[in-house]
């Protein structure tokens, strides 16, 4: 595999790895907690998601730095197509972390 294809693949990993393990972590928690009768709270599942967006954002800038050296091999006139897929790389942090800040918020006040 290429860097292009690496960089590809680990960005569309840290979007959907998070988003899996904590659709699991949910429905085992909520499972779990009213099989024993227990009231939830959410303390468990935002101590997943602070840990899964960090996972998530390292992944992602990971896969930022090898599509950036895969861009930096190509030929001066790069094409535009290339320029655009290097900004929608970093889009997933972006969006990790303006959705962590919010969720923190909500939390902090909640």
């Amino acid at each position: 595999m290429n860097a292009r294809l690496w960089s590809l693949s680990l960005v569309i990993a840290s979007v959907l790895l998070p988003y899996f393990a904590l659709a699991n972590a949910r429905q085992h928690i909520h499972a779990n907690y009213d099989a024993l009768g227990f009231q939830i709270e959410g303390k468990a599942v935002v101590g997943l998601f602070v840990l899964w967006a960090s996972i998530s954002c390292v992944l992602c800038l990971v896969g930022l730095f090898i599509g950036l050296m895969a861009y930096r091999k190509l030929t001066i006139p790069r094409p535009f197509a290339r320029t655009a897929e290097l900004m929608f790389l970093a889009l997933p942090v972006i969006l990790w972390v303006l959705l962590a800040e919010t969720i923190f918020l909500w939390v902090v006040r909640g």
